[in-house]
């Protein structure tokens, strides 16, 4: 698929596979508060400016292999199931802020992200789920973990 100007996929309810592989968007794809039921495919995209997933759920597996992109931000988004960002490649780190990875699946973050658990957060966070996580860039998951020694 070929998108020459701005994309919006905003507030879509993906039933079933949403397949965007080898896409191309000539300015910005936005896909924020978008649900996605099942696997959702974004292996090969390529985006001009910026990709934009705040606030989306994605319910079943979603891979981001070889995407390449000016830049992204996943913005509290929900990972329910298996992630991939395996190779690629963002002309900016991607911004993640207040994402959450849900259950044990695999999955493969960017290099700045990492996943932060309760115990990590010292007491930042008074009660997460079991088996639920944080995702947020490196910085500021030890920022937070300095801040919990810091009060002990």
């Amino acid at each position: 698929m070929r998108f020459e100007a701005i994309s919006w996929f905003r507030w879509v309810a993906f039933h079933g596979y949403a397949y965007f592989q080898e896409s191309y968007f000539g300015f910005n794809a936005e896909f924020s508060r978008s649900q996605f039921s099942e696997n959702a495919y974004f292996d090969r995209m390529a985006v001009r400016n910026y990709a934009w997933f705040t606030h989306a759920v994605f319910h079943g597996s979603v891979t981001f292999q070889h995407v390449q992109a000016e830049s992204a931000k996943f913005w509290l988004d929900s990972f329910r199931a298996g992630t991939d960002f395996r190779k690629a490649r963002f002309t900016s780190p991607p911004e993640v802020r207040e994402c959450e990875a849900v259950g044990q699946a695999e999955r493969h973050w960017p290099d700045n992200w990492v996943e932060l658990t309760a115990e990590d957060a010292c007491g930042l966070v008074d009660s997460w789920p079991v088996g639920w996580t944080a995702v947020v860039e490196k910085a500021h998951a030890e920022e937070i973990r300095a801040w919990g020694q810091s009060r002990s």
